[in-house]
C-alpha cells in the first residue's frame, strides 16, 4: 500500500483542493477536499491526469470533502471519466454531498459517471 497524503501543503496550494491518495493492489482511493470550480478546476485536472495510468485497475474518487462543484468542475469528473476509461482504467465517484449529487443528476450525468453512496459500496463493487 502506498499512502500520498499532502494535506494543507503545495499540492493544495496548487490545485486549491486538498488531495490525499491511497494505492492498494486492486484499486487506488483518492480523495478530495474544498471546492472544485474555475479557479480550482485546471489544477485538479492536471493533478488527476498526472496519476491516472493504464493498469491501474479501479480509481475511487472520495468526494465526501468536496462541499461544491460548478460547471467547471463537472467538467473535470467527465474529463477524467473518458481518459480513465480510454487506458481501462474504471473510475467510481463516491460520498458525494447531495448538492453535488443534485448537479449531476440535472446534467444527466448520473447516467454516465459510476456513482456509490458510500466509500464501503465502491470497494465492493467488482
Amino acid at each position: 500500500m502506498i499512502t500520498v497524503s499532502p494535506g494543507e501543503g503545495p499540492d493544495e496550494a496548487r490545485t486549491g483542493v486538498a488531495f490525499s491518495l491511497v494505492r492498494r493492489s486492486t484499486h487506488t482511493i483518492i480523495r478530495l477536499r474544498g471546492e472544485i470550480d474555475i479557479a480550482t478546476a485546471p489544477a485538479l485536472r492536471e493533478r488527476l491526469l498526472g496519476v491516472l495510468r493504464p493498469g491501474m485497475g479501479v480509481i475511487i474518487l472520495d468526494l465526501s470533502g468536496v462541499s461544491f462543484c460548478d460547471a467547471s468542475g463537472l467538467g473535470v469528473l467527465v474529463g477524467i471519466h473518458h481518459h480513465a476509461t480510454a487506458v481501462g482504467v474504471t473510475l467510481r465517484l463516491t460520498a458525494l454531498h447531495p448538492r453535488v449529487t443534485r448537479l449531476l443528476h440535472i446534467h444527466g450525468l448520473d447516467r454516465v459517471l459510476t456513482i456509490y453512496p458510500a466509500l464501503a459500496d465502491a470497494l465492493t463493487r467488482d
